[in-house]
């Protein structure tokens, strides 16, 4: 048995050390937490019977000590504090923050809603109806503290991963945010676009929520078959109309869209439209409530696992010497593969030319050129790996696989459950090249289960579980958070469970459910209190994120604070806007209209008012405090398609990552299979003629 990872947590009111810290005591470490005078997070909201939700589901899994000892943290293997340490431990110090500890914010306040507007996702959110403009609806950010066990997720993941000895790791709140906006990101940079709430970059429909009988579902129909599939369900007969043939075509009709489908939603139930559709293929998601979650029998529980991880003492890049096996598409497995290269591992993404991972097909592109090698969503996901393309339903391409995976730690894999083991590729196959081969596998609602075979996107499962409901507008209706969440809480849960599971030395599979993760980070979510907190912008115990326009078109700040304080905030928020103007007082939106939104925010910062600019794409790129972190990297490239954001953490001041750009489609096939395989020149050519590499 290997080396048992000691954890210290020493933090004040932080669910995400909290939250990485527990985790890791689920894995089989043994967690301290130092807690010499009580943790405010005791008293976080929502309460139940006087005790705090967030620490109840946080606080498992440890041991407590009332006194610090310098000893007790210089001898752990991970230290995870909210602060500036007392000392260091003896193998990684992780440090978390909402903004890090360099750049202009670096002494920035802000509460989980206050960082969702400040990386970017608040100013996208809710994503706009199909249907419509968001018109004067402000940015929003879900209610609770997703943006909190976010980050703890990340911490988790740097804690396993076995950095070199007394190293400081400087872990941004913020900086979690970022991959979230990669589409936006990419967007900006390739054609001068700005994402905003009254347009959506990705135009396909249908795709956005229609009433039922008893409530709302989230339609999320990408692909012609799913359409065709769907008008089947509704009792449509006959050809399909030709102005709806195309997804474009579906998004830009949204009337003739509902006058197809409208009827037949509203005479179901949700639980009837999702059995119906899931069981056909078509990915249709319900908007539900906690009350509807705990009917169905879903609630937010940490995995146990019988990993026991250890503690490593590899150089700065702590996966240095791993090799994974990547077969993934669209995000989660993707993003997944992504974290264990920016860690060290060597990835290679096995591809096919038959079958496209939809971001290199989708863009956006440098220009609206369209090109495989270009998109800025593709590029942005899968930096700092190999590209392989082989045919896998043939015999060759079978076997080929089968020998890389033979010289690897373990294999990634995002297709829908069956898929591997219809290929020749199940656990057994690979164990038996691979005795101690680690098999990850990441899907909607896992590989079990009468819902193992439903298509899941990542804005039905928004609604599925509970988070479209936490976003709802004053009227009541679900709002999508254009469906990041499911597919990165996967794929952080991924790596952690990946990399637990080849610390512990022994084969295993794995199975990662988007569901279950996503559940995870909305625990508060399963209350018995009060629901007046749970809309957007809203968080439990009253607090407030209240978003202000500034100068310019479609330019907001977010000020955080407690709801009886409304007033006082506010009072403050004009004190502060007039100064700075030279005034002495006035309206306070004719006092914003002239201010910048990050100026106003570091006066407001310093007059002790938590407030952020709420950014968009532009923003992020542009925003000094993300560029003095060096948050976002250019590789050697000149292309716009090769910036991208960093990996989220600094150690010792310096970014992580290979600097790699993503793989061009196929660019390492020879290499890898001359390399680490042994084929010949001509073996090779000879595959290749016979399309086995494609």
């Amino acid at each position: 048995m290997t080396e048992r990872l000691r954890v210290v947590e020493y933090a004040d009111d932080c669910i995400a050390a909290s939250f990485a810290a527990c985790l890791l005591g689920s894995l089989g470490a043994d967690v301290v937490k130092i807690e010499t005078t009580p943790d405010p997070l005791r008293h976080r909201p929502p309460l139940v019977d006087g005790e705090s939700l967030p620490f109840r589901y946080t606080a498992r899994h440890k041991h407590w000590v009332t006194d610090l000892s310098r000893d007790l943290i210089e001898s752990a293997d991970v230290l995870i504090t909210s602060g500036e340490p007392p000392c260091r431990a003896r193998g990684a110090t992780i440090v978390i923050t909402p903004f890090g500890l360099t750049g202009p914010w670096a002494s920035w306040s802000a509460d989980a809603l206050g960082v969702f507007h400040a990386g970017g996702v608040g100013y996208v959110t809710p994503r706009s109806a199909q249907t419509g403009s968001a018109g004067e609806i402000p940015p929003q950010a879900p209610a609770g503290y997703l943006a909190e066990y976010f980050c703890g997720m990340y911490a988790a993941l740097l804690a396993l991963a076995g950095f070199d000895s007394g190293v400081l790791i400087d872990l941004s709140m913020q900086d979690c945010l970022l991959p979230l906006t990669r589409r936006e990101v990419g967007a900006w940079l390739a054609n001068g676009q700005v994402a905003s709430r009254s347009g959506r970059l990705w135009q396909v429909g249908p795709s956005d929520f229609y009433p039922a009988a008893d409530g709302w579902v989230y339609v999320s129909v990408i692909e012609d078959a799913q359409w065709r599939r769907l008008l089947t369900l509704c009792g449509v007969v006959g050809k399909p109309p030709e102005h709806l043939a195309t997804a474009k075509a579906r998004f830009d009709h949204p009337d003739d869209v509902e006058a197809l489908i409208g009827g037949w939603l509203r005479s179901h139930t949700r639980a009837e439209i999702f059995e119906l559709t899931g069981a056909g293929g078509v990915p249709v998601g319900p908007a539900f409530s906690p009350a509807d979650l705990v009917a169905q029998g879903l609630g937010a529980e940490l995995p146990e696992s019988d990993f026991v991880p250890a503690a490593s003492t590899e150089p700065r890049l702590p996966l240095r010497g791993l090799r994974i096996i990547e077969f993934t598409h669209v995000w989660a497995g993707p993003l997944c593969g992504q974290f264990l290269a920016d860690l060290g591992a060597e990835v290679i993404k096995v591809e096919s030319r038959r079958y496209l991972d939809v971001h290199r097909r989708a863009g956006p592109y440098v220009d609206g050129v369209a090109d495989l090698d270009g998109s800025t969503v593709f590029r942005a996901q899968n930096r700092g790996k190999l590209s392989v393309t082989l045919d896998l339903k043939s015999e060759q391409g079978r076997d080929l696989a089968l020998r890389l995976i033979a010289t690897a730690d373990a294999v990634v894999e995002n297709f829908r459950p069956g898929t591997l083991a219809r290929l020749g590729l199940d656990l057994a196959a690979m164990r038996a090249v691979r005795p101690n081969i680690v098999l990850l596998s990441l899907s909607g609602y896992g590989q079990h289960g009468a819902r193992r075979d439903f298509p899941a996107y990542g804005p039905m499962m928004d609604a599925v579980t509970g988070l479209s409901w936490l976003t709802r507008d004053g009227a009541g209706r679900p709002q999508s958070v254009n469906g990041w969440f499911p597919d990165v809480a996967g794929a952080l849960y991924g790596a952690v469970s990946a990399v637990a599971a080849i610390r512990a030395g022994t084969s295993t599979h794995v199975d990662v459910s988007e569901l279950d993760s996503l559940l995870s980070f909305l625990p508060e979510q399963f209350d018995t209190g009060a629901e007046d907190w749970r809309y957007a912008n809203q968080g439990p115990g009253g607090r407030r994120c209240l978003p202000l326009r500034c100068q310019g078109e479609d330019t907001w700040i977010a000020v955080s604070f407690a709801e009886p304080d409304r007033g006082t905030t506010l009072a403050g928020v004009e004190q502060v806007a007039a100064a700075l103007l030279g005034v002495k007082s006035g309206p306070l939106p004719e006092l914003l209209a002239q201010l910048a939104p990050t100026e106003l925010c570091t006066a407001l910062q310093s007059a002790g008012l938590s407030a952020v600019p709420v950014l968009s794409a532009r923003n992020l790129i542009d925003n000094e405090h993300l560029a003095a972190r060096g948050s976002f990297l250019r590789a050697d490239e000149p292309s716009a398609a090769t910036t991208m954001y960093a990996p989220a953490w600094l150690v010792d001041g310096v970014r992580g990552g290979t600097g790699r750009p993503a793989p061009g489609l196929g660019e390492h096939t020879e290499q890898v299979l001359s390399d680490l395989l042994g084929l010949s020149v001509p073996e090779i050519d000879r595959l290749r003629t016979e399309h086995v590499l494609h």
